[in-house]
């Protein structure tokens, strides 16, 4: 059963960022110039929040569309946590921007955003909690597990472009492990706060 459901993951992630790419063959031009359309991004939120390094490069197919890919790593001392940044993840995924006019934005895949995303991430050292036994009596055993998950999920979220490139992010992402590492390892949450630069 899990190999299937890993089966079908893979696939639809390959044929997102395909579709995707598909998208990038036509020419941007704005006001007569190739409009920057690479970025790179560093999640500040998840240093202190997580003692994790994540950084982000981004794509940006045709406008309002772009396609990118999140890789963190733990750098911690204590075990991971089961919910949030794994001890490594790679997370790619699509995105669609929009609301951008409203804000005057003269750049492109500016404005409020949403996407769905695929998260593969190694978890080291997540607890299997048992309890067993009578009510009254009841024994606690705990489990070291590591492995890897696999899932897929939603984000949302708000970006800020200035006309020197520098870019300012606000984005939350979640969602479902098909394949669990552990019993508290059924979902994936990322938030960011980030800036980047468009090049």
């Amino acid at each position: 059963m899990m190999p299937q459901l890993l089966t079908k993951l893979t696939l639809l992630t390959i044929f997102l960022t395909l579709s995707s790419l598909g998208l990038a063959a036509q020419m941007r031009v704005e006001s007569s110039r190739q409009v920057q359309c690479h970025e790179v991004r560093l999640n500040l939120l998840a240093l202190p929040y997580a003692s994790e390094l994540s950084a982000e490069y981004e794509y940006a197919t045709a406008s309002p569309f772009s396609i990118g890919c999140t890789v963190s790593a733990y750098i911690g001392d204590e075990s991971a946590n089961g919910l949030s940044f794994p001890t490594f993840g790679v997370m790619p995924y699509c995105r669609w921007y929009f609301g951008g006019n409203r804000f005057a934005f003269k750049r492109p895949n500016a404005g409020f955003l949403i996407e769905v995303n695929s998260a593969i991430g190694y978890y080291d050292k997540l607890k299997n909690v048992h309890y067993s036994g009578p009510w009254m009596e009841r024994k606690r055993t705990e489990e070291i597990v590591s492995g890897t998950s696999c899932g897929i999920g939603l984000g949302a979220g708000f970006k800020y472009i200035t006309q020197s490139g520098w870019s300012a992010e606000a984005s939350l992402r979640m969602g479902i492990n098909l394949v669990q590492v552990a019993q508290w390892n059924f979902a994936y949450i990322y938030p960011a706060i980030s800036v980047g630069h468009y090049f």
